[in-house]
């Protein structure tokens, strides 16, 4: 996945799309590297739009995409309690986590806006609880719990890593017969 900014960042927690303050410029989110895109959409936060050009369709993206739409859509004080809108970083930084954990045939989580500016990213099936929550920064963290395995995880590269392993976890499996 590419990200454009004035420059390209090809890492989505990279220093340079934390630390820089947000652009009311337009940014571009590329999903897949394809020379035309099946479809776009826009995402206007209180930061400016973000364009998402999307090349490759799993069923999974759709539903994701229009529940993260519509907590990007939600004004200041949504919760009654002074709640800040959903941040473009946190948009830009769920995107960029579902592209690189989710398989085709994974299924789409609930998203829940945080009042922070973050979202939470959560599936609870089949006896697996996993939790993404990305913060107004971008930056994700996670909490995976299975019977009595469970884990926390800040790390950008060690999280991706135990996403990848436990997203197939939230597939029904097959039973023999």
């Amino acid at each position: 996945m590419m990200i454009m900014q004035e420059h390209q960042i090809t890492s989505w927690w990279s220093d340079r799309l934390v630390d820089q303050p947000p652009s009311i410029v337009t940014h571009a989110i590329t999903l897949y590297d394809d020379p035309k895109p099946l479809y776009e959409t826009r995402f206007t936060t209180s930061e400016g739009d973000l364009v998402l050009r999307v090349f490759r369709d799993p069923p999974w993206l759709f539903p994701f995409l229009a529940a993260l739409h519509r907590a990007a859509q939600l004004e200041s004080n949504w919760d009654s309690y002074g709640a800040i809108p959903v941040r473009a970083r946190t948009v830009i930084g769920s995107v960029s986590v579902m592209d690189r954990i989710m398989q085709d045939d994974s299924p789409e989580p609930s998203v829940v806006p945080l009042a922070d500016g973050g979202v939470q990213l959560e599936w609870h099936r089949g006896g697996v609880d996993l939790e993404i929550e990305v913060g107004s920064d971008g930056r994700p963290s996670g909490y995976y719990r299975r019977g009595d395995l469970e884990w926390e995880e800040d790390e950008p590269e060690p999280l991706i890593a135990q996403l990848i392993q436990a997203i197939p976890e939230l597939n029904p499996q097959p039973t023999l017969p």
